[in-house]
Parts: C-alpha cells; structure tokens; sequence
C-alpha cells in the first residue's frame, strides 16, 4: 500500500507533500475515523444480546432463589416456565451468533475496501 520509494534522499517537504496527496493516506485515515464508532456499537450490541441471551439461557438454574419478571407481570416462577426461557435463550444465542458472524463480515468488507486495493468488488458471505 506505501507508494514506492524515490532514488535518493527528499527534502521533508517532498516527503510530506507525496505523503498528503497519496490516496492510501486519506483512506487509511477515513477507516480509522469508522472504527471508533462502529466499534462502540459493535461492543455495545455483542454485549448486550450475549448478556440478555445466557441469561434467559440459565434460568433454570437461578429461577428458584428470586424468580425473574420477563414480561410486564410475567415470571418464570415454575420450572415449565424456565426451561421455556432456556429454550428461548437457546434460540437468541444462535441468532447472537449468527448476527455477530455478519458484523466480523462487514468488518472484513470495510476494511478490504478502506485499505485495499482499487480494483476491489465485494463478494456476498457463503
């Protein structure tokens, strides 16, 4: 990605002027300003369905000692009840995962597009 070097040394302002008008420059720099954003919500959402999904997964475990309000008014107060919950814990964790699977892919997108190279055509995941 560096532009290839000049025979022989340059006078600094020669270096900072190549560095400036290089493309790779302004893109590395775009993909850096997308990253702390984008990462934010990254951890927020990854934390937060994870949490929300292994807990509905283990209230079986813990439904006895203060039973859980699900819904408005609705507890997981018999065992029925929670291992209904650990079943749909069960499901929000693969759908968790599978949507965590999508953001890691759309991080590889971005980033093959912010930092590679010109020709480069998005393919669709398997």
């Amino acid at each position: 990605m560096a532009p290839p070097e000049a025979p022989g040394p340059q006078a600094l302002g020669s270096r900072l002027g190549g560095f400036l008008k290089n493309p790779v420059t302004w893109k590395g720099m775009g993909f850096l300003l997308l990253k702390f954003p984008l990462g934010l919500a990254g951890f927020v959402f990854s934390t937060t369905t994870l949490a929300i999904s292994i807990a509905f997964l283990l209230t079986p475990f813990f439904y006895t000692w203060n039973p859980p309000e699900l819904f408005y008014g609705w507890y997981a107060d018999t065992l029925t009840k929670a291992l209904l919950c650990s079943a749909l814990g069960l499901g929000l964790l693969w759908i968790t995962l599978n949507l965590l699977n999508g953001i890691a892919w759309f991080w590889k997108t971005l980033a093959e597009a912010a930092l590679g190279q010109a020709s480069f055509a998005p393919a669709l995941p398997a």
